[in-house]
C-alpha cells in the first residue's frame, strides 16, 4: 500500500491513509456534511453528537459510525443519478382498484446536492474496486474485482471493513440501480464476522444487481471532464507520480479530486436503491447469510 497514490488507485486498493490525508485537507466537518447530503443518517446517539460538531471527527473516513445498507445504497444512488438525491421510497407506485395511479403516495422527493461533474468523478474512481477501468485508465486493481464480471455491465462500487472486521460491506451502483449489503452478527454486534466473509457479501450484492438489471438496457457511467479529474491543466503531471506526457488536455492522467468517502459502520441486512428517478430502496435483514441476496 506504500508509495504515491491518486484517487483512483487509492479507491481501488482501499488505502485508508490516502483518505485520512484527503479528509485533513477538505475538513472532517465538510466530509460529514456531504455524507448527510448524499443520504447518510447518523442515528446512533454518539454518531449524531459527533456529526453536530464534526470538525475534529478525523476518524470519520475510516468508517467508525453506524450505518445501514439502505443509507449506503441511497448515497451511491445519488452519485449514479449525477448528483441528484432522492429520498428512499418503499414502493415505486400505488394503484387503486381501477388500476389508476394514486397521486401523492409514491411521488419522489428529489434535489440536486452536488454537481454532475463531481458525482461522475466519484464514480469514475469507484470503477477501480470492482475490476473495471476508469475513463482515464488509472485503475490498477481492486478489492472486489469479481463484481464487474457478475454484474456484466458498467458498474462502480466500494468494499468496506469496520475495525477488526466486525462487519464487512459492499455497495455497488449503475445508472439505474444501487445495492448494498452488510454482514454482521445481529445478536452480538461486537462479534466479528471476519474478513473471509467479504467476498460473499460482494458476490451477493453483485448478483442482486444483475438480477434487478436483467432485461434493462445497458448504460455507461459518464466520465468526468479532464479538468475535473486532473485540475486546471486537464492532465497529470510529475507531482502526481506520473509523467506529463504529450498531447491535448484530454490525455489520460491522474491527480486529486473529490469522491465518496472510504469506510463503513455497523449494520446488517441488504439494501437496494435506484440510481436514477425516485431513489426507491428497501432493506432486507438477511445478513446472517451474506451469500443469500
Amino acid at each position: 500500500m506504500n508509495g504515491q497514490r491518486a484517487m483512483w488507485d487509492a479507491f481501488g486498493r482501499s488505502v485508508n491513509t490516502y483518505f485520512v490525508h484527503l479528509e485533513e485537507q477538505v475538513g472532517a466537518d465538510r466530509a460529514v456534511a456531504m455524507a448527510k447530503k448524499l443520504g447518510i443518517t447518523f442515528r446512533a446517539e454518539n454518531d449524531a453528537r459527533q456529526a453536530e460538531n464534526a470538525a475534529d471527527w478525523g476518524s470519520f473516513t475510516l468508517g467508525v459510525s453506524d450505518t445501514t445498507p439502505l443509507d449506503l445504497a441511497n448515497a451511491y444512488a445519488t452519485l449514479g443519478a449525477d448528483g441528484v438525491h432522492c429520498a428512499p421510497l418503499p414502493v415505486v407506485s400505488v394503484t387503486d382498484a381501477a388500476g389508476k395511479a394514486v397521486p401523492g403516495v409514491a411521488d419522489p422527493s428529489c434535489e440536486r446536492v452536488l454537481t454532475a461533474e463531481v458525482a461522475r468523478a466519484g464514480l469514475d474512481a469507484a470503477r477501480c474496486p470492482v475490476g473495471q477501468q476508469s475513463a482515464y485508465g488509472r485503475c490498477d486493481g481492486g478489492t472486489a474485482e469479481e463484481v464487474g464480471a457478475i454484474v456484466g455491465r458498467p458498474v462502480a462500487g466500494k468494499t468496506g471493513s469496520s475495525q477488526g472486521n466486525v462487519t464487512e460491506t459492499f455497495v455497488g451502483v449503475t445508472p439505474q440501480v444501487a445495492a448494498a449489503g452488510i454482514a454482521a452478527d445481529p445478536v452480538d454486534p461486537a462479534n466479528a464476522v471476519g474478513s473471509a466473509v467479504s467476498a460473499q457479501v460482494d458476490a451477493a450484492v453483485a448478483r442482486t444487481m444483475a438480477a434487478a438489471l436483467e432485461g434493462v438496457a445497458v448504460e455507461d457511467l459518464p466520465a468526468p471532464g479532464a479538468v475535473t479529474a486532473f485540475g486546471e491543466s486537464g492532465r497529470a503531471g510529475p507531482e502526481d507520480g506520473y509523467d506529463q506526457g504529450t498531447g491535448d488536455s484530454t490525455d489520460p492522467g491522474t491527480g486529486g479530486g473529490q469522491g465518496p468517502g472510504n469506510g463503513n459502520g455497523n449494520g446488517n441486512g441488504n439494501g437496494n436503491g435506484n440510481g436514477r428517478g425516485n431513489g426507491t430502496g428497501w432493506a432486507v435483514s438477511a445478513a446472517e447469510d451474506p451469500s443469500d441476496p
